[in-house]
């Protein structure tokens, strides 16, 4: 052993990021020194750590483009006016978010009165993404709620994203759809029988 450890090297990681216009905005997402006798590759951390600030900078980015649409009001075009601002939380299987979203006043030609909006809170829906509810409903049909959380936080920056109560409520919302879809499936099947019958 002489002591040595190896070639020192830096990696910068980018996120590029190009609008309709053409205009392209560059963010550092990390920076990882590493000598080429460490560690081989990323660590689970790098990568987790990446794959959040990668979620965040792009859903800020389309967060903008959704509120520059939201500002303007679609029937008569007129800038429509500010009525503060408030902290809206989105939920992604690469960590929870934060976004600045503006309320707005509704335009005149529109509404009565003082009305106001979030165009990113209406963009947001219920305010979880449907990647993570797909994976809450696929690994709840497998393991327990205690276990599957633990798992996927492993290898996804889940910290803080959903809490075991929050993750039983979706499965159930999502249950509750399914049965009511397939009860409506059910319901149509007598008359589409009906029909194959008389055909024959």
């Amino acid at each position: 052993m002489d002591g040595t450890q190896g070639v020192f090297m830096k990696m910068r990681v980018q996120l590029v990021i190009e609008d309709a216009t053409g205009t392209t905005t560059a963010t550092d997402i990390a920076v990882i020194e590493r000598h080429t006798d460490d560690l081989i590759g990323l660590s689970l951390e790098e990568a987790k750590a990446m794959t959040g600030a990668v979620q965040q900078r792009f859903v800020e980015a389309q967060a903008r483009e959704t509120i520059e649409r939201g500002s303007t009001c679609p029937a008569c075009q007129a800038r429509l006016r500010r009525n503060g601002s408030h902290s809206v939380h989105y939920r992604t299987p690469f960590g929870r978010l934060i976004l600045h979203s503006p309320r707005l006043y509704r335009c005149r030609c529109q509404a009565v009165g003082r009305q106001s909006i979030s165009p990113l809170a209406i963009w947001l829906g219920d305010h979880t993404s449907p990647e993570l509810r797909y994976l809450e409903a696929q690994f709840a049909a497998l393991l327990s709620y205690g276990v599957s959380a633990r798992l996927l936080g492993s290898v996804l920056p889940l910290e803080s994203v959903t809490s075991v109560t929050t993750w039983k409520r979706h499965v159930g919302e999502i249950g509750t759809r399914l049965d009511r879809e397939a009860h409506e499936r059910i319901q149509a099947a007598p008359a589409l029988n009906a029909e194959s019958a008389h055909d024959i």
